[in-house]
């Protein structure tokens, strides 16, 4: 049978076919096999229910959506089997109930058929159609060592065990899987997202044909989107789930973590080696000590669930005592000083604890009576144990729990001290008793299933609706809550969450794989991600004799490890275990203290001087659902070459960074999609395609190649060198403009960084700054304009607000240099550059490509308008020196001498000097048996540019002394030959000992 339910509207209209206006919502199809409903809740949104009985009167949603008031599509057609809006139709065949879909201009979408709707585990065949690629569903570690691959690729998405979230095996250590059931679908000319509004474990299997998705539940439930691209589909699933809420400005700076701490102390000796080292830094991340941590040999010893400072080191815990005195005034002291700290909890409660038998029981987990979950008889849990003890387990599911933990600990002894950043760790759950019985969501859903993969999401609400409600009420601090989480579901984003990867394994394969679960957690709605820099496991580092043979590979991976966490982390978060694993000396996690510090500095300083921009992509974010991180496949779809790829990645959507995660790697190939690029640290340009041998090393340091996209806006900050956060040294605006042919704009937003309000729903509410960027470049002539600031979601300025500004301008050209500039018309002096970096006005030709221009400080409120006149400059090119296999003793070096001035005209003093790769200090050979990398040889590398184009020259490396005594040492054979490019980069020349 089949019924169509058709509100004020006559089914005699509908049957002819014809288009009425929106009060069209619903469609039901009833058959044997079961029934279907489809709503229609936007022109490209519609809402499938599926299931062996009856359709429900109203759908359910679970509290992974957001969105429940939706606008109805304009004009719905419908007749007997088919419901239509203006891009999206869907025809449901009442003999199977499969469901076919179309779109208006792409043309057939897929059919979706239900299977086995009578059974426990049933699920959706999906006909592949024109789709080649899928991304989404969350985290889950596949393919160790690579970056790359699509769910076409990876082929199987498993929920782990029985229940879905879960703490998976990989690599020697463990890491998240992470169920997210949003699938954004791309083929030639047609794409789709997915989205299963199902909280029990799912399988995908992309490998089968048709692809199959099979979960639990009584009903299947699900929302397709459809759109012109990916931006739009993401867009409407981040609408539907919620967007994200700006995240504190200090959560895009430098947090130091490891487990853990045992007192201020140590946190006092890291803040003030990483000064001296001259590290920006905005704080700490404090693990269990805190509160007195736990014992896992003693569970009597147990402080899990206190959430109190452990302040008075009391004897009775048979242990070091951790020891954290008169936390209201270190905390303060700390804020002072431009420290923050974030505090981890987790969600039980040990029996050993105050809080266990403060807390009402029926405000945790309870267990079943004779055999069911009965609310009016509960019976409280004593019984779950995990390594923090045994306990009790919170009911996140229940809002009064929630609102209890955050009245009775949370608030009173870190939010109202200043810390309302938060960790929340093992909320899969790790630790639960799968026959506890929970208030739960869903009516009559009330057992451990029901909630599992809901738990996380409930306790970050929690947090969120805490803050929210002391705000509105005036009883708390309006400050933005911020949350590190290990687990989540679809609408985790909503409430202020970042979340890594999980107890990872300090090796670089491990390092690639996080990097491709960040491809697809991008596309799962998750912006703020990234893992625990240089691996929490360190003791699976290969060969792991930290003191002696191998510490090359600790350096190399923690260097590479820094650096890619510099581009895609927020916040950028080294950590790692020297609690329950024993080292000596203990694993450093500081970026003073291991790696290649002088890299690590370059690369988190480059991260602080773009605060500016990724703080501007968090409002864009916030705002309209754009990812922070896409992959690059997100704003290049109609590429091939991108489809699968996970080892570029774009910020925003104006820089392309390529990953490094491989052991010995001191150059990489990196592809670029259509268009004009620009190297970020040589300004040279490139033309869309393959860019080869783009070196690692500049300068000797280890940097990311990093390619900006002609007509890119960066707004940035000064990064001084006196103890600095993400505030940034000065109100200087730095604005870096690549100019392009095509007009192009950015929008700066800015804010107190710190501050919120809710509505009544507990939605956040800012009060921000606008201003307006834009670039135009005609061939004599660069404009570079920054419009008038205006003020957003209240009166007057935010607090701290500037009102006068001086503007840096950094200006990069195509083979062009400056012969005047004007400001408003008016000539600008041309002075040296010097006097530009000590911050005169003025404007000067830099390094090659690059135009300065200072600008006065001035009114906001005012806009200000910069035209560059430019000329030609004659072509010259750069090349990457690679000497290999140069081992040196101290007191030595490699060069590299040829037949060009810029390399010395074959004088040996004369020569230009590399700089070794990090993993120059390698044993040539394992031990005996041993384990680690294998041989290794140090390969030395150097940038030279400024060399004539279109030149055949020859070169050879050189060793010798660094201070010209002693004998040379010249690489054996044949002169090495080379012959550059016409501009540009030359790309590698390779040389050996």
């Amino acid at each position: 049978m089949f019924r169509i339910t058709l509100p004020l509207i006559t089914a005699g209209l509908v049957c002819a076919g014809m288009p009425v206006p929106a009060q069209v919502e619903r469609m039901e199809v009833r058959a044997q096999a079961g029934s279907v409903v489809v709503e229609v809740l936007d022109d490209d949104l519609m809402r499938f229910e599926v299931q062996a009985g009856p359709p429900a009167e109203e759908f359910y949603a679970s509290p992974m959506i957001q969105r429940r008031d939706f606008p109805g599509a304009d004009l719905v057609a419908a007749s007997d089997d088919l419901v239509a809006t203006s891009e999206l139709s869907a025809r449901v065949d009442a003999a199977n109930l499969c469901i076919r879909l179309d779109h208006a201009d792409q043309g057939y979408l897929t059919t979706i058929c239900p299977v086995d709707l009578g059974r426990a585990e049933k699920g959706l065949d999906i006909d592949p159609g024109r789709i080649d690629a899928v991304y989404g569903l969350g985290q889950q570690f596949r393919n160790p060592g690579s970056a790359d691959g699509d769910w076409t690729a990876l082929g199987v998405r498993r929920g782990e065990g029985l229940l879905g979230n879960g703490f998976a095996g990989f690599q020697d250590a463990a890491v998240g899987n992470v169920q997210i059931p949003v699938l954004h679908a791309l083929g030639d000319g047609v794409n789709y997202a997915l989205l299963l509004d199902n909280v029990y474990r799912q399988t995908w299997d992309f490998t089968a044909f048709w692809w199959q998705a099979r979960m639990f539940g009584d009903a299947l439930r699900f929302y397709v989107m459809t759109g012109p691209d990916l931006p739009d589909l993401r867009a409407d699933y981040m609408e539907l789930t919620g967007r994200p809420p700006v995240p504190p400005r200090k959560a895009f700076g430098l947090w130091v973590s490891e487990f853990g701490y045992d007192g201020w102390d140590e946190i006092d000796v890291l803040r003030d080696g990483l000064r001296a080292a001259g590290f920006p830094l905005d704080g700490f991340v404090l693990d269990l000590n805190w509160f007195g941590g736990v014992v896992p040999s003693n569970p009597s010893a147990s402080e899990m669930g206190r959430l109190d400072w452990d302040e008075d080191q009391e004897p009775r815990l048979a242990r070091n005592p951790y020891f954290f005195p008169d936390p209201a005034e270190r905390v303060a002291a700390y804020a002072a000083d431009g420290i923050g700290l974030v505090a981890i909890e987790e969600s039980y409660i040990a029996d050993t604890t105050p809080t266990f038998t403060q807390m009402p029981p029926e405000l945790t987990a309870y267990q079943r009576r004779d055999g069911r979950c009965d609310p009016a008889h509960q019976l409280p849990v004593v019984g779950v144990a995990g390594f923090w003890g045994v306990g009790r387990m919170i009911d996140w599911s229940d809002p009064a729990a929630g609102a209890w933990i955050h009245s009775a600990r949370r608030s009173p002894n870190l939010g109202r001290l200043g810390i309302t950043s938060h960790w929340t760790d093992l909320g899969e759950p790790e630790t639960y008793d799968p026959a506890a019985c929970y208030e739960g969501v869903e009516p009559g859903k009330v057992e451990h299933p029901d909630v599992h993969n809901l738990y996380n999401l409930l306790w970050n609400r929690a947090i969120w609706n805490g803050y929210a409600a002391e705000a509105r009420d005036g009883n708390g601090p309006s400050r933005r809550p911020f949350i590190v989480t290990r687990s989540g579901a679809a609408g985790t984003q909503r409430y202020g969450t970042a979340m890594w990867s999980g107890d990872i394994a300090s090796n670089l394969e491990s390092l690639a794989t996080h990097l491709n679960a960040q491809m697809h957690m991008s596309m799962s709605g998750i912006d703020y991600y990234g893992s625990d820099i240089g691996g929490f496991r360190r003791e699976t580092m290969p060969g792991n004799d930290r003191r002696g043979s191998y510490r090359g590979y600790q350096d190399e991976l923690y260097t590479q490890w820094f650096a890619n966490g510099a581009w895609f982390d927020v916040p950028v978060r080294p950590h790692t275990d020297n609690e329950f694993v024993v080292a000596d000396p203990p694993y450093a996690t500081a970026p003073h203290l291991v790696g290649d510090v002088a890299s690590n500095l370059a690369n988190i300083r480059q991260r602080y001087e773009l605060i500016p921009y990724y703080y501007s992509l968090a409002y864009r974010a916030h705002l309209h659902g754009e990812p922070v991180v896409p992959p690059v496949v997100f704003h290049f779809p109609d590429d091939p070459a991108v489809r699968r790829m996970g080892h570029e990645k774009m910020i925003g959507d104006d820089l392309l960074v390529a990953v490094i995660a491989r052991h010995g790697e001191y150059e990489r190939d990196v592809y670029l999609p259509e268009g004009r690029w620009v190297n970020f640290h040589s300004n040279e340009w490139h033309d869309g395609g393959m860019v080869p041998d783009v070196p690692a090393y500049r300068d000797g340091l280890f940097l990311l190649p990093v390619f900006a996209r002609a007509g890119a806006i960066l707004p940035m900050m000064h990064v001084g060198e006196a103890p600095q956060d993400a505030f940034g040294a000065s109100d200087e605006l730095v604005l870096r403009v690549y100019a392009g042919a095509e007009p192009s704009a950015f929008t700066l937003y800015e804010d107190d960084g710190r501050s919120l309000r809710y509505d009544a729903d507990g939605r956040p509410l800012y009060h921000y700054r606008t201003t307006e960027l834009t670039q135009r470049t005609a061939p004599a002539t660069a404009l570079v304009e920054i419009g008038a600031a205006e003020d957003v979601g209240g009166a007057g300025s935010y607090d701290g607000a500037a009102t006068h500004r001086s503007v840096l301008i950094e200006l990069v050209v195509d083979g062009m240099r400056a012969e005047a500039v004007r400001l408003d018309g008016e000539a600008l002096p041309e002075v040296p550059e010097a006097e530009i970096a000590a911050g005169a006005e003025g404007w000067a030709n830099a390094e090659r490509n690059l135009v300065l221009a200072r600008l006065a400080a001035a009114d906001v409120r005012q806009s200000r308008s910069v035209a560059v006149d430019v000329a030609p400059i004659s072509p010259a090119t750069s090349l990457n020196f690679v000497c290999d296999r140069g081992f040196t003793v101290p007191g030595e070096s490699v060069y590299v001498s040829g037949s060009l001035p810029a390399l010395g005209d074959w004088d040996p003093l004369a020569a230009v000097k590399l700089a070794p790769s990090i993993y120059h200090d390698y044993i040539v050979s394992p031990p005996a048996g041993g384990i680690g990398p294998g041989p290794q040889a140090p390969v030395w590398t150097g940038v030279v540019g400024g060399l004539p184009p279109f030149t055949a020259f020859e070169w050879k490396c050189i060793r010798r002394r660094e201070d010209g005594m002693g004998p040379v040492e010249w690489q054996l054979g044949g002169n090495n030959t080379h012959e550059t490019a016409g501009s540009g980069y030359s790309g590698r020349a390779y040389g050996s000992f």
